[in-house]
Protein backbone atom coordinates (compact mmCIF):
# COMPACT_ATOMS: atom_id res chain seq x y z
CA UNK A 1 0.00 0.00 0.00
CA UNK A 2 2.66 2.55 1.01
CA UNK A 3 4.42 1.85 -1.97
CA UNK A 4 1.34 2.58 -3.93
CA UNK A 5 1.62 5.91 -3.19
CA UNK A 6 5.16 6.51 -3.62
CA UNK A 7 5.68 5.07 -7.11
CA UNK A 8 4.32 8.17 -9.09
CA UNK A 9 6.99 10.49 -7.27
CA UNK A 10 9.39 8.37 -8.41
CA UNK A 11 8.48 7.78 -11.26
CA UNK A 12 8.72 11.43 -12.61
CA UNK A 13 12.04 11.99 -10.80
CA UNK A 14 13.03 9.07 -12.54
CA UNK A 15 12.59 10.81 -15.41
CA UNK A 16 14.26 14.54 -14.46
CA UNK A 17 17.28 12.05 -14.20
CA UNK A 18 17.49 10.44 -17.55
CA UNK A 19 17.25 13.59 -19.10
CA UNK A 20 19.73 15.30 -17.50
CA UNK A 21 22.11 12.08 -17.89
CA UNK A 22 21.46 12.40 -21.96
CA UNK A 23 22.21 15.97 -21.58
CA UNK A 24 25.46 15.27 -19.61
CA UNK A 25 26.00 12.24 -21.91
CA UNK A 26 25.27 14.98 -25.15
CA UNK A 27 27.96 17.16 -24.02
CA UNK A 28 30.36 15.11 -22.95
CA UNK A 29 30.34 13.68 -26.43
CA UNK A 30 30.89 16.94 -28.29
CA UNK A 31 33.43 17.70 -25.99
CA UNK A 32 35.37 14.43 -27.06
CA UNK A 33 35.46 12.85 -23.46
CA UNK A 34 32.70 10.26 -23.45
CA UNK A 35 34.27 7.71 -24.93
CA UNK A 36 33.42 4.66 -23.58
CA UNK A 37 35.36 1.81 -21.83
CA UNK A 38 38.99 0.69 -23.71
CA UNK A 39 39.08 -2.91 -24.92
CA UNK A 40 40.95 -5.16 -22.87
CA UNK A 41 41.14 -7.92 -25.18
CA UNK A 42 44.24 -7.96 -27.57
CA UNK A 43 42.78 -8.74 -31.03
CA UNK A 44 46.18 -8.54 -32.66
CA UNK A 45 47.07 -12.31 -30.02
CA UNK A 46 43.57 -13.38 -31.00
CA UNK A 47 44.17 -13.46 -34.71
CA UNK A 48 48.32 -14.64 -34.17
CA UNK A 49 46.33 -17.47 -32.30
CA UNK A 50 44.01 -17.96 -34.86
CA UNK A 51 46.38 -17.97 -37.35
CA UNK A 52 48.49 -20.74 -35.67
CA UNK A 53 45.87 -22.82 -35.86
CA UNK A 54 44.67 -23.16 -32.18
CA UNK A 55 40.79 -23.93 -31.74
CA UNK A 56 38.78 -21.13 -29.90
CA UNK A 57 38.76 -23.21 -26.39
CA UNK A 58 42.95 -23.00 -26.53
CA UNK A 59 42.78 -19.64 -27.56
CA UNK A 60 40.57 -18.54 -24.96
CA UNK A 61 42.92 -20.71 -22.10
CA UNK A 62 45.71 -18.86 -23.54
CA UNK A 63 44.39 -15.33 -23.22
CA UNK A 64 42.55 -15.95 -20.08
CA UNK A 65 38.90 -14.98 -21.75
CA UNK A 66 36.11 -16.49 -21.62
CA UNK A 67 35.71 -19.29 -24.75
CA UNK A 68 32.32 -16.92 -25.83
CA UNK A 69 34.37 -13.29 -26.54
CA UNK A 70 36.94 -15.91 -28.60
CA UNK A 71 33.52 -16.41 -31.08
CA UNK A 72 31.98 -13.21 -30.48
CA UNK A 73 35.17 -11.34 -31.37
CA UNK A 74 36.24 -13.53 -34.19
CA UNK A 75 32.63 -13.91 -35.90
CA UNK A 76 32.36 -9.16 -34.96
CA UNK A 77 36.21 -9.93 -37.50
CA UNK A 78 34.28 -12.00 -40.10
CA UNK A 79 30.80 -9.82 -40.27
CA UNK A 80 33.00 -6.81 -41.44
Amino acid sequence: PSSRSLRPRNCGLQTTLTERQREGIAKAKASGTYKGRKPSIDLAMLHDLKGAGLGPSAIARQMGINRQSVYRLLNDVQAT
